[in-house]
């Protein structure tokens, strides 16, 4: 991928003239910079918001780097992508996946929608391996790893937080690696400073993050069963630190329900990613006011 990008490079990528993506640029649709030399460079992440909002098709998407993207997904329908990117994912099929992923988020899909859908889907699936044996496990951890890889590239295209933006700050207390990191850029996506402490952060840990950083918002992933026992009677410390630095703790994957968690004002639970989005939203919005 490419960080920055010409007015010619953007041009070519969605077929239109250099001369309108200039236009475009200096009537402020979108923001570029300067070079020394005064020529207007586009950043990735402002490209691709660009091309999402305004709907445009990528008729050559290596022009911004994403030579995966070549045919992915097509002729496929909306009701069967959770089946298809099952296939891929059992299969090994990695540029596949990562150039199936991106070009349904250029097509408008949100990274929440994307988990909670096809990602969802494919990832409960892939969860049952192991009773395949040990054929199964390999496999299950060639996804995983496949399925941290699109993720991570669906970072990347993301435009960059603003410097004042709200931080977030959160992970798993189990091995939900690809759950926190789903969570972490459905945060980002709605432009906050989000931070990935990954598997395997306990909350005591997070305790000791917040009271570091300060955050906004904290999430807790919950994807596997294991990862939610005992998780109530576990959160006391990272609730007083919120009480006294102002943050809100956000629960969420599908194991929350079983984690025995306490009614308390700073503690918000979710089902799904869509519900992550929508209360970092809601944070957002009542900060402003």
């Amino acid at each position: 991928m490419h960080a920055f990008l010409s007015p010619l490079d953007l041009a070519k990528a969605v077929g239109v003239s250099e001369s309108s993506v200039k236009r475009w640029v200096d009537g402020g649709r979108i923001r570029a910079h300067r070079t020394a030399g005064g020529h207007r460079r586009v950043a990735l992440g402002e490209a691709i918001r660009f091309v999402r909002e305004a709907g445009l098709p990528l008729v050559r998407p290596d022009c911004l780097g994403l030579g995966d993207l070549a045919s992915a997904g097509e002729g496929v329908l909306a009701e069967q992508r959770g089946e298809h990117l099952l296939r891929l994912l059992r299969n090994g099929s990695g540029g596949e996946v990562r150039g199936l992923v991106v070009s349904w988020y250029l097509e408008g899909e949100g990274i929440a929608e994307l988990a909670d859908g096809p990602l969802c889907y494919a990832l409960e699936a892939l969860g049952e391996l192991w009773q395949d044996g040990d054929d199964g496990i390999v496999a299950e951890h060639r996804a995983t790893d496949i399925c941290l890889q699109a993720v991570s590239q669906l970072r990347l295209l993301l435009p960059a937080a603003a410097e004042d933006a709200p931080l977030a700050v959160g992970g798993s207390p189990g091995i939900d690696l690809v759950g926190s990191q789903l969570a972490g850029a459905v945060i980002a996506e709605g432009g906050w400073r989000s931070v990935n402490l990954g598997a395997q952060t306990p909350p005591d840990i997070l305790a000791r993050a917040v009271e570091d950083l300060r955050p906004r918002l904290v999430w807790i992933s919950l994807t596997h069963p294991e990862s939610a026992q005992g998780l109530g009677s576990r959160i006391g410390l990272l609730l007083e630190v919120l009480d006294r630095t102002g943050g809100m703790l956000i629960v969420g994957g599908r194991s929350h329900r079983q984690a025995g968690l306490p009614s308390h004002s700073r503690l918000h639970q979710g089902g799904s990613l869509a519900d992550l989005a929508g209360f970092a939203r809601g944070l957002r919005e009542d900060a402003a006011l």
